[in-house]
């Protein structure tokens, strides 16, 4: 199963949040008319490293202070969205059970809008801690937290690439991907979104620090046409590609950048009937155009 924050009550989240900076600013909107939930509307986080030291920085980010931003953001928006998705690297370093409490109470702003956050791992998170922390309602698959979240256009699929923590590279590995070939053999009628948090790369997969094992991947995705798109974080980069008709989605990180000038912010994905609409939040740069999607 993947796991899953569960939205709270508006009532949970003003208790809690009265007296904290994260819920502060939008317990009174809150408090009032609640917004209309748009079921097509999903928003996509990547790479949030938190730390349980919140003043903690890297690369002269505050990795909480930008999470806190973003929650705001997407607990204040009309319509809200069904759901959020958050692409691994949860937690700063190396996946600490303190890191994903403090995690937790970030989240409540967007919780407390009514809105479930479904997290994959990356490679900085900690898979034993992050079960003890946050428990599904039943054991992983695969002994990896993968899952299908269904939507009324298309379904979600969850993907566990964390192969070794606090170490680059990815993996699926043999046993999640027939699980996966399972899930979207039963699944066909209805287009496929594929989540994970490394990278793909088949290029240079044997020295690759994204995804070992992309090429097997790419061989399960690629025949199966109700596959729409890859949605990744991990390189704390934006862009959007494609790949003989496979949109490969590269998320922003909420937390820092590698590289000077590119952004750090989230994604507002609104499900159309034959494709997507994406639409960059940057926290460090101007507005960019929509980016509009086709299914193959």
């Amino acid at each position: 199963m993947p796991v899953a924050l569960a939205s709270i009550s508006r009532r949970q989240f003003i208790a809690r949040s009265l007296a904290g900076l994260a819920g502060a600013l939008i317990a009174p909107r809150l408090a009032g008319a609640r917004p209309t939930t748009n079921p097509h509307r999903f928003a996509l986080l990547a790479d949030t490293h938190i730390n349980s030291k919140l003043e903690t920085r890297d690369r002269n980010a505050n990795m909480a202070a930008n999470l806190t931003r973003v929650a705001g953001a997407v607990a204040g928006l009309d319509p809200l969205p069904s759901a959020a998705f958050i692409a691994g690297d949860l937690s700063h370093q190396t996946g600490e059970i303190a890191d994903y409490a403090a995690l937790t109470a970030l989240l409540d702003p967007i919780r407390g809008a009514g809105l479930p956050v479904h997290l994959a791992l990356g490679n900085h998170d900690q898979r034993l801690h992050f079960l003890l922390a946050l428990p599904p309602d039943q054991p992983p698959v695969v002994k990896r937290c993968v899952g299908v979240i269904p939507a009324e256009r298309a379904n979600f699929f969850i993907l566990d690439s964390l192969n070794q923590t606090n170490a680059m590279p990815g993996r699926c590995g043999e046993a999640q991907l027939h699980w996966l070939i399972a899930a979207l053999d039963a699944r066909a009628d209805k287009p496929a979104l594929i989540l994970i948090h490394h990278n793909p790369d088949e290029f240079n997969p044997e020295k690759t620090t994204g995804l070992v094992d992309t090429l097997q991947l790419l061989e399960v995705l690629h025949p199966r046409r109700q596959v729409k798109a890859l949605i990744f974080g991990h390189t704390h980069d934006w862009h959007v590609t494609h790949q003989n008709g496979l949109h490969l989605i590269n998320l922003p990180p909420v937390a820092y950048v590698y590289t000077a000038g590119r952004p750090t912010g989230w994604v507002d994905l609104q499900l159309e009937n034959d494709g997507a609409r994406l639409e960059l939040h940057a926290l460090n740069a101007e507005a960019q155009p929509p980016v509009t999607l086709k299914w193959r």
